[in-house]
């Protein structure tokens, strides 16, 4: 069953508050209303960790990278204190794309909306100094455009966990949308948070990406590494 802007709790406000911030800083957009990235915004190196914000402490900032593969009401609290925290974000070598869900079997609305809020936040990131990965949260293939304004970021980042399970159906429409993705992006390099299924790695793999994996925070806390 599909889900809708109706469905869901979402924060119309934080995104037309991001847009207007955004704009006063000289940023421009495109006739999607999705922020230009810049291609000095993008993260140039991989991090030594990938943290959570709430296990920021436990790693050297310097060289580790914040992540915001957590549920809808939790990015939303980090969406809300952007500003707020600012000074943290600073003081960390970078962070992954913000992951609000989007996912091929919500109401185009609500994808489209949850694209837009997550590159806003990313744009936020940017102006104000702080390094990014880029995303790779598809959606459906109509969505794969929106990626268009990453196209020159040498590193995208992939949450994957929770996707081990994922069917055979979803992993080849993954497998197509990534097909296209690198028809206009060249990475060089992929960065996981978390185990990735070896069918997606290899996929990554085959298009000439290396692929870095890092465990999650709960896989850490474990003492669980990957190679």
């Amino acid at each position: 069953m599909k889900t809708s802007l109706i469905d869901c709790r979402i924060d119309i406000e934080i995104a037309d508050y991001l847009e207007s911030y955004l704009r006063n800083r000289g940023v421009g957009f495109n006739s999607a209303f999705f922020p230009i990235m810049q291609e000095e915004w993008f993260l140039p190196t991989a991090p030594e960790h990938i943290v959570p914000f709430s296990g920021r402490r436990r790693f050297p900032a310097g060289r580790s990278a914040i992540c915001f593969y957590s549920n809808d009401d939790k990015l939303y609290t980090r969406a809300r204190n952007l500003e707020k925290d600012l000074s943290t974000y600073k003081k960390f070598l970078g962070v992954m794309p913000f992951d609000f869900t989007v996912t091929r079997f919500a109401d185009r609305s609500h994808q489209l909306f949850h694209l837009r809020l997550n590159a806003l936040c990313n744009a936020f990131f940017g102006v104000n100094g702080i390094k990014f990965a880029a995303p790779t949260r598809w959606g459906g293939f109509q969505n794969v455009p929106y990626f268009f304004p990453y196209r020159h970021a040498p590193i995208p980042s992939v949450g994957t966990v929770g996707t081990l399970r994922n069917s055979r159906e979803s992993r080849e429409i993954e497998n197509m949308i990534r097909a296209v993705y690198l028809t206009f992006s060249d990475p060089k390099l992929v960065l996981s948070y978390g185990k990735m299924h070896p069918d997606e790695l290899a996929a990554w793999q085959n298009a000439g990406v290396e692929v870095k994996q890092y465990p999650d925070f709960n896989s850490l806390a474990r003492g669980r590494v990957y190679e």
